[in-house]
């Protein structure tokens, strides 16, 4: 039976040349124990790819050896010109390390001076007063017992099993990776992966997926989205936004329209 999940399935001979990263090569190794036909390819492979990364292991340990004897066997301007070659690549190195350290240095300074100049040099905002905020975990209903898919929604399962256990640092990486697959459920890929990052305290970086969600979303989950959003918001100090999610959230009368109240009346009292 052909791979339903041709996504995936392209991902399949990367995973065995060792050129995917964490999450990507656990999705491969989930799909694996799902999809009969790529693990044949894989089983298939096996002796190709065991012989190339021996031919491989061996290439590494001989080419240091390679290069000493080639330089032992060049006459000396040869040499001396491989010694200035050496030279200028150490020079721009340590010139570009140089520059990071004084970057690093910069950047330290001007968040210990609330100067941000990344965004121009102006003033950076001070740490919130929500910055505490505490998350409420949104709830997720579990499929129906038994049930197994072969596409992308089997995948987001996986990743709702690490949300459901409060893995959510595995559950972020997951849920990023399965959205670049385009699954079905988008919208709520992205409510979960945002609310994901909020509860691992990456508030800024939820920020562009929960936004998505409320792009995307409709009835409950659009309130949902536009909520924690705003927690989002206003646990990186932008009120301004908080505020305007938080009044979108109330008009929609939804279950999380008495907590966004509170929260808007907390936002607007230390803004004064």
């Amino acid at each position: 039976m052909a791979c339903p999940n041709k996504s995936v399935a392209q991902l399949v001979a990367l995973h065995e040349f060792g050129a995917l990263d964490g999450s990507q090569q656990q999705l491969v190794l989930d799909h694996l124990i799902e999809c009969e036909d790529c693990y044949t390819q894989v089983y298939d492979l096996e002796p190709i790819m065991t012989a190339f990364r021996r031919h491989r292991a061996e290439a590494i340990r001989e080419s240091p050896r390679r290069e000493l004897q080639e330089e032992r066997a060049a006459p000396f301007p040869a040499r001396l010109r491989s010694w200035n070659t050496t030279a200028l690549v150490a020079a721009c190195l340590l010139i570009v390390l140089s520059v990071g350290v004084l970057y690093l240095l910069r950047k330290q300074d001007s968040h210990s001076n609330g100067v941000d100049f990344e965004n121009g040099g102006g003033l950076a905002l001070n740490r919130s007063p929500f910055a505490d905020l505490a998350i409420p975990k949104p709830a997720h209903a579990e499929p129906s017992p038994g049930l197994r898919l072969r596409n992308p929604d089997d995948a987001f399962e996986r990743a709702m099993q690490s949300y459901q256990t409060n893995d959510f640092q595995s559950a972020a990486e997951q849920l990023d990776t399965l959205r670049e697959l385009g699954p079905s459920n988008l919208d709520e890929v992205d409510f979960y992966l945002g609310a994901s990052l909020l509860l691992i305290g990456k508030s800024q970086e939820a920020i562009q997926p929960l936004t998505r969600s409320a792009e995307l979303s409709s009835g409950a989950r659009l309130e949902a989205s536009h909520y924690y959003l705003a927690l989002a918001f206003a646990k990186t100090n932008q009120s301004r936004q908080a505020i305007s999610e938080l009044d979108k959230c109330i008009e929609l009368n939804g279950e999380h329209q008495s907590a966004a109240r509170a929260l808007r009346k907390k936002i607007l009292e230390a803004s004064q």
